[in-house]
C-alpha cells in the first residue's frame, strides 16, 4: 500500500518525512481507519461490521471488492469495460433477481450463489 494513494499527498508526505506517530482519532480523521471504538470493543464492532457485509449477496460483495481494489489504475474509458466484465455475471445471476423480489416482497433475501 502506498500511503499517498490512500490519503491526501500533503498529509502522507508529512507522516513519511517526519516519522511521527499519529493517534487513532487522527488516523480516522484522515481516512486510514473507519472508526475509533472504546477500548475492548474492537472485536465486537468488527464482527458487527462483518455481519452487515454478510447480509449482502456473496457474488455482489466479491464483485464490489474486486472493482474497488482493481479500479485505481483504470482510465475512465477502461472503467466501464472492466467493471462490466466483473459485474455482468452478478447482474445476470439468480441472486440479482432474488434481491429485487425480496425488496418488493419486503422480506430478507435468500442468496443462492456463493
Amino acid at each position: 500500500m502506498l500511503l499517498p494513494r490512500k490519503i491526501p499527498a500533503a498529509i502522507a508526505l508529512e507522516m513519511l518525512l517526519t516519522g511521527e506517530p499519529i493517534d487513532a482519532e487522527r488516523a480516522a480523521a484522515i481516512g486510514l481507519i473507519n472508526e475509533v471504538v472504546p477500548a475492548g470493543t474492537a472485536l465486537r464492532r468488527a464482527l458487527a461490521l462483518a455481519h452487515r457485509v454478510a447480509q449482502n449477496a456473496p457474488l455482489a460483495v466479491r464483485a464490489t471488492k474486486a472493482v474497488a481494489l482493481q479500479s485505481g489504475d483504470w482510465t475512465p474509458e477502461q472503467m466501464w469495460q472492466r467493471q462490466a466484465a466483473i459485474t455482468g455475471p452478478v447482474l445476470a445471476s439468480f441472486d440479482a433477481q432474488e434481491g429485487g423480489r425480496a425488496f418488493l416482497e419486503r422480506r430478507a433475501p435468500v442468496w443462492r450463489e456463493a
